[in-house]
């Protein structure tokens, strides 16, 4: 909008992936948080992937292929999933059967509402010069 100088957004907050260990269920299956944080690193990589067949490359070369690989993961199942240990017959231990996951707010710090529902909390910084009355108006026009 035009006379608006800055925002800044408050409620808003950065998310996070929750990892609540049952410690009985780590030492039923001689586990440590350490071998949970260790899985959690090993399997949750940034990966630069790339180009097979990229210039420079061998005369007769015929194809140029795209290796795709998953990044970092986004999802509780996919959190879930993650392979924390495999026993000696094969048995697996995912992190799922050892904690429990969510996706939270990394604080809870900060809480705004608007009419009973949560919203994000915005301070909006008019530039010199501008109507601050205009200004809330055409913004009370244009969201209601």
């Amino acid at each position: 909008m035009q006379g608006v100088g800055d925002v800044t957004i408050f409620g808003a907050g950065d998310y996070s992936m929750r990892i609540w260990m049952n410690p009985d269920r780590l030492k039923a299956r001689n586990l440590t948080t350490n071998d949970v944080a260790a899985a959690i690193q090993e399997q949750n990589v940034q990966v630069a992937a790339g180009q097979l067949g990229q210039p420079p490359l061998e005369k007769g070369q015929a194809f140029q292929y795209a290796i795709n690989a998953q990044g970092r993961l986004d999802q509780v199942s996919q959190f879930e999933d993650i392979i924390v240990k495999t026993g000696a017959e094969g048995r697996v231990t995912r992190l799922k059967d050892v904690a429990r996951i969510e996706l939270g707010a990394r604080s809870y710090g900060t809480q705004s509402e608007y009419k009973g529902q949560e919203t994000a909390l915005m301070a909006i910084y008019q530039l010199p010069g501008a109507n601050a009355i205009d200004l809330a108006e055409e913004g009370a026009g244009k969201n209601g």
